[in-house]
């Protein structure tokens, strides 16, 4: 989080330039549809887990 409380990235892009082949930021942090679409990711696979 940053000074204001405001969750932010956790990546130093600077660090990962030998590994990662792309980075992108997230200007304003992860919005309102990528947590939408997490969540329903996450009730499907707690489903799948729960058949096996």
């Amino acid at each position: 989080m940053d000074e204001k409380g405001k969750l932010c990235g956790d990546v130093d892009f600077d660090s990962i330039t030998e590994t990662a082949s792309m980075a992108t930021p997230v200007p304003g942090g992860v919005g309102a549809v990528t947590t939408a679409v997490l969540g329903k990711h996450l009730v499907r696979a707690a489903g799948l887990a729960r058949d096996v």
